[in-house]
């Protein structure tokens, strides 16, 4: 990981900036208009570790977005798969809206127990 660092300069540093603040205007304008945005936590149902071995690690998680744009976000359990495994539903709010994020999750969670699947 290291060794990535080095390939990059001064100049691919400026502009990742200026992608960031791009993606974060883009979210915040959608969050302008809504509460809270609404994504899967994982571009795909079932990731196993084999299906982590094989493929390329930004391919499948749809979080680092907003890791990078430093919303706050929660994932809550959604439902599950057919196989039984659980599904996370991405819940994104405005900066420094924690508690909103929060509060819907907990809502979420209240509406679709899930805790009782495992016991």
């Amino acid at each position: 990981m290291l060794d990535v660092g080095t390939e990059y300069g001064p100049d691919d540093i400026a502009r990742s900036g200026i992608v960031r603040t791009d993606m974060y205007d883009a979210v915040q304008a959608v969050l302008d208009e809504y509460d809270l945005l609404v994504t899967p936590t994982l571009s795909r149902a079932d990731v196993g570790l084999h299906d982590v071995l094989e493929t390329d690690a930004w391919e499948w998680p749809l979080t680092w977005p907003f890791n990078w744009t430093g919303h706050p976000v929660a994932s809550a359990p959604a439902g599950l798969t057919d196989r039984g495994h659980p599904v996370g539903l991405q819940l994104v709010g405005r900066r420094f809206a924690d508690d909103d994020v929060l509060a819907a999750s907990a809502a979420l969670e209240r509406e679709r127990p899930w805790n009782h699947l495992y016991e």
